[in-house]
């Protein structure tokens, strides 16, 4: 009886972890973000920043939010200097490398619910990034629309060409 029962009792724990985990997106929205606040300094931008330099307008999807998540996987994958760092159900966590001075910024993607994904991108160091961190998010958010998986939305702020710079 209890060989019987072992392989039921795993399957159901199995099924209990399982239903967590597409719980976790959920609450994270309502409870907990991953995503930090912005320091005070300007080298970072934030969907969940009122507004000013660090506010930038969240992704609004067109598809599912996780075929959402796996399209800017595979954005990210196809780039040269990021490399994910962390994968959960409904979050990204990406390193990517300036070009020129290979400075370290992180780069975040967490799911909201309802076609909503929160970003964050931030330098690691330093307290200023020429707007790098913006061009790199409306630059991803441009691709996203010209594939169809974004509503198009308004700029978030700054003028891409005004904060031109050698770090990106």
């Amino acid at each position: 009886m209890i060989n019987i029962l072992s392989p039921m009792i795993l399957v159901s724990l199995a099924m209990a972890g399982h239903s967590n985990v597409a719980f976790q997106t959920e609450d994270r929205a309502l409870n907990q973000s991953l995503l930090k606040p912005c320091p005070a300094t300007p080298n970072c931008v934030c969907s969940d920043a009122a507004s000013g330099i660090h506010g930038i307008v969240p992704f609004l999807s067109t598809t599912s939010d996780q075929e959402l998540l796996q399209v800017i996987r595979r954005y990210v994958l196809a780039q040269p200097r990021w490399r994910i760092l962390d994968e959960s159900p409904g979050y990204l966590h990406v390193e990517a490398k300036t070009r020129l001075l290979r400075f370290v910024d992180d780069v975040q993607f967490e799911v909201r619910g309802q076609g909503v994904v929160a970003i964050r991108s931030a330098s690691r160091r330093g307290t200023s990034d020429f707007g790098t961190n913006r061009r790199r998010l409306e630059k991803l958010r441009r691709e996203l629309v010209a594939q169809g998986a974004l509503i198009i939305t308004p700029n978030s702020g700054g003028d891409e060409d005004s904060t031109r710079s050698g770090r990106e």
